[in-house]
C-alpha cells in the first residue's frame, strides 16, 4: 500500500536537496575511468567490496619525486564513489607493488612494500580503508618490517578475528609472517615470524587463510643442493606458531627447478599448490593438494596438469566452488603465447583433457591470464591480446565442463581502445559476472580503468537514470529513476547509522512508484545523525546493487509544539511536536480552570518528531463540553502550550 504522506504548513521544512546524481551511473564499453591524472598508474590490484562493486589499489607517478600508492572504490553501478583520481594510502617515498584483500566490511587492507634512498632498502606496511574512503590507521601506513635489507611482495590473508596475515620476502633469504589486528595493532614478534628459519633462501611467497584461524604458505625454497629451487609449504596458528614441521612441509622437491607457487583453499582445511616445473626440461605446470596436516593427497611431487610441447608459464588458480580447482596458464605449444585451462577435483582427476583446453589461441601473443571462479563450477579468465598488434584486453568464461559461455572463439573483447591495456587484475562481482581494472595508454601515459561483465560476456547497462536524495522535516527522502522496471523488479533499502556503521535491511520498505520514478521516506531519523542508504534491486538477474549515497546528516531540532489539526476540532485533532533527542516526555490536556483532563504521552521517547490523536475525550472516556482547552508538552525542564478548541 502507498503511504499518503500529509505534510502541513506547521509541520513542512523547506525542501533541501543534499545529493543529487549529476548523470546516469553506467559502465562504458572500453571501461570507465578510475584514474586519469598526469603521470603512470600501473599495476592494480583488486578486491570486492562486498556489494557488487570493487575497491582498486596502484602504484602512481603523478609526482615525480616518488611513487605513491592511492586507491579508489568503484560502485556496482559504474560511478567511483570516493575523491576523484583516489585516495592516497602512501605518499612518502617510492612505495610499490601493492596487495590487497577485502576486510568483510565494505573496507580493505593494502600493503605494500617501500624503498628509502639513498640506500633503497625496502621495507613493508600495511594501511586499512573504511567503506566510505577513510584512512584508519597511521598516516602513510604501518610499518610491518622495517629490517636490514629489503623486504618486499607482501601477500594477505584474512584471519577470523577481523585483522589480517600477511607475508612477504626477506631480503631474498626467509619468507616472514606478521599477525595485524583489525585496529591495526602488530600481534606477534617485531618484523614478524621467520616461516622458514636456516641458511637457505626462501622467496616468492603465497598465503591463504586455513579456515580454522590460521594461514597456510607456499613459497619458492633454495635449501637444495644441487642449486635447484623447490616448493614448500608451511601452516601457523592464530599465534604464529608453526603447525607442520620447523623446516616446511615438501611440496615438490623433483629434480631441476620448482618455481612460482600459486595457492587457493580446497574447502577442508587444506590448499592446492600449484607451479611451473622444469624436471623434463621444458617448463610445465604440476599441483599438489595437501591436507591440514601438511601431507599430499596426491602422487610424490604432485601430478601434471600440462606437460605439453613448449612452456607454459603464468600460471593462476581459483577455487571451482565444488571443492576442486580451475587452472589457467600462459603456453607455448603452437610457437607463441596462447592461454590454456583445466579442471581438477579433490581426488587429483583431471576433467578437461590431458594438457587443458585452449581458451584462446588466435594470433598474436596472450599473456598474463587471470582467473576468478564464476560461482557455478567455472571461472572467468581474462588476459591481455596482442592479435591485432598493441595490447587488449580479452576475457572468456568456461562452465564447469569445459565448454565456454561466451560462443565467440578465442574470448571477447573487453577493451580494444586506443594504446595498450596491460596489467589486467579481476575479481569476481558475486554475481556470475566479474568486475576488471588495468592500465591502459589510450591518452598517452598509463591511466586506470575498469569494467564489468555479466555472466552473458555484456558490459553491464545499468538500470539507473539518477537518484537524488532529500528532506522533509527529519524525514529523509530518497527518490531514484530507472531506464526501465520490470513488473516483478524489487528493491531493498538498508541504512548505516552512523554514517561509518554496518548497513542493515530496512524491513518492508514502504516504496511509492511513479512510472520509472520509485521514492522511499524514511520516517525514523534522529535530529543531527549522519546516514548512509544503500538502494539493492532484485530481478530476473539477481540481486545487485543499484546505487549507494554519500553521508547524509539531519538537521538538528528545537523543541516545538504544534498548533494541532483540525481546530476547532470535532470529534478528533491531529497534535503534533518535536523533540531535539532522547529523553522523557509529558503531553497533558488541561480545561481552562487548570484542571488536567487527561494525559496523552508520559515516558520516554526518541528525538525526532511526534504526532498523536485525541479524540476529545477525559481519561474516563468521557466525551469533553465544547470550549477551550490547553495542550502543555513538558520535556526535562523545559514546558510548551498550545490552545486548542472543542465545537461540539
Amino acid at each position: 500500500m502507498v503511504r499518503k504522506y500529509i505534510i502541513t504548513a506547521l509541520t513542512t521544512f523547506l525542501l533541501a536537496i543534499l545529493w543529487c546524481s549529476p548523470s546516469r551511473g553506467q559502465w562504458n564499453l572500453d571501461g570507465n575511468t578510475i584514474c586519469t591524472t598526469p603521470g603512470d598508474q600501473e599495476y592494480p590490484a583488486i578486491t570486492l567490496d562486498g556489494i557488487g562493486g570493487a575497491i582498486i589499489t596502484w602504484m602512481d607517478r603523478r609526482r615525480t619525486d616518488r611513487i605513491d600508492i592511492y586507491v579508489q572504490r568503484i560502485g556496482v553501478d559504474g560511478n567511483v564513489l570516493w575523491e576523484e583520481n583516489g585516495v592516497p594510502i602512501s605518499s612518502v617515498m617510492w612505495d610499490a607493488y601493492p596487495a590487497i584483500i577485502a576486510d568483510g566490511l565494505g573496507g580493505a587492507f593494502i600493503s605494500w612494500h617501500r624503498c628509502q634512498p639513498p640506500e633503497m632498502d625496502g621495507d613493508v606496511y600495511i594501511q586499512r580503508i573504511d567503506t566510505i574512503g577513510n584512512i584508519l590507521w597511521t598516516a602513510n601506513g604501518i610499518p610491518i618490517s622495517t629490517a636490514p635489507g629489503y623486504q618486499w611482495l607482501p601477500v594477505l590473508a584474512l584471519d577470523d578475528q577481523g585483522g589480517v596475515y600477511i607475508a612477504w620476502d626477506s631480503d631474498s633469504r626467509n619468507v616472514h609472517a606478521q599477525r595485524i589486528s583489525g585496529e591495526g595493532n602488530i600481534l606477534w614478534v617485531d618484523d614478524g615470524v621467520i616461516i622458514c628459519p636456516g641458511s637457505s633462501s626462501q622467496q616468492n611467497p603465497r598465503i591463504i587463510a586455513d579456515g580454522a584461524g590460521g594461514a597456510i604458505i607456499a613459497w619458492r625454497d633454495y635449501r637444495a643442493i644441487n642449486d635447484f629451487y623447490d616448493v614448500y609449504a608451511q601452516r601457523i596458528d592464530p599465534d604464529g606458531n608453526y603447525l607442520w614441521s620447523a623446516e616446511g612441509a615438501p611440496i615438490s622437491t623433483a629434480p631441476d627447478h620448482q618455481d612460482s607457487p600459486e595457492i587457493t583453499t580446497d574447502g577442508a582445511g587444506g590448499a592446492y599448490i600449484l607451479w611451473t616445473d622444469r624436471r623434463s626440461g621444458d617448463y610445465d605446470i604440476y599441483a599438489q593438494r595437501i591436507d591440514p596436516d601438511g601431507n599430499g593427497y596426491w602422487t610424490t611431487d604432485g601430478i601434471a596438469i600440462c606437460t605439453a610441447g613448449g612452456n607454459q608459464y603464468g600460471h593462476q588458480i581459483a577455487p571451482d566452488d565444488t571443492g576442486g580447482a580451475i587452472i589457467t596458464w600462459e603456453d607455448y605449444r603452437h610457437g607463441n603465447w596462447d592461454v590454456y585451462a583445466q579442471r581438477i577435483d579433490r581426488a587429483g582427476n583431471v576433467h578437461w583433457g590431458a594438457n587443458g583446453i585452449s581458451v584462446c589461441t588466435a594470433n598474436g601473443n596472450q599473456n598474463d591470464p587471470q582467473i576468478v571462479s564464476n560461482m557455478a563450477g567455472g571461472a572467468i579468465i581474462t588476459w591481455t591480446d596482442k592479435r591485432n598488434g598493441n595490447s587488449d584486453i580479452y576475457a572468456q568464461r568456461i562452465e564447469g565442463d569445459g565448454t565456454p559461455t561466451w560462443p565467440i572463439t578465442n574470448g571477447i573483447a573487453i577493451c580494444t581502445a586506443t594504446g595498450d591495456q596491460d596489467y589486467v587484475q579481476i575479481a569476481s562481482d558475486g554475481n556470475g559476472g566479474s568486475i576488471m581494472t588495468w592500465s591502459d595508454t589510450r591518452d598517452g601515459n598509463m591511466d586506470l580503468y575498469a569494467i564489468r561483465i555479466t555472466m552473458q560476456g555484456a558490459p553491464v547497462v545499468t538500470l539507473l537514470q539518477s537518484y537524488s536524495v532529500s528532506y522533509t522535516g527529519l524525514d529523509i527522502v530518497i527518490t531514484w529513476t530507472l531506464s526501465e522496471a520490470s513488473q516483478h523488479m524489487q528493491f531493498f533499502v538498508l541504512r548505516a547509522e552512523p554514517a561509518d556503521a554496518v548497513f542493515e535491511i530496512i524491513q518492508a520498505p514502504e516504496i511509492e512508484r511513479d512510472h520509472l520514478t520509485f521514492t522511499f521516506r524514511d520516517l525514523n531519523c534522529k535530529s543531527g545523525m549522519n546516514y548512509r542508504y544503500r538502494v539493492e534491486v532484485e530481478d530476473e538477474l539477481g540481486r545487485r546493487n543499484l546505487f549507494e549515497t554519500e553521508v547524509i546528516t539531519t538537521p538538528k531540532t528545537r523543541l516545538a509544539l504544534y498548533q494541532n489539526y483540525p481546530n476547532p476540532f470535532n470529534p478528533t485533532t491531529n497534535i503534533q511536536y518535536q523533540l531535539p533527542q532522547d529523553g522523557y516526555v509529558k503531553l497533558d490536556i488541561f480545561d481552562v480552570m487548570g484542571r488536567k483532563v487527561i494525559c496523552l504521552i508520559d515516558g520516554e521517547q526518541e528525538s525526532g518528531y511526534h504526532a498523536i490523536a485525541w479524540h476529545g475525550r477525559d481519561q474516563h472516556g468521557k466525551c469533553l463540553d465544547s470550549g477551550t482547552y490547553f495542550c502543555r508538552l513538558t520535556f526535562e525542564k523545559q514546558v510548551i502550550t498550545q490552545k486548542l478548541i472543542i465545537l461540539r
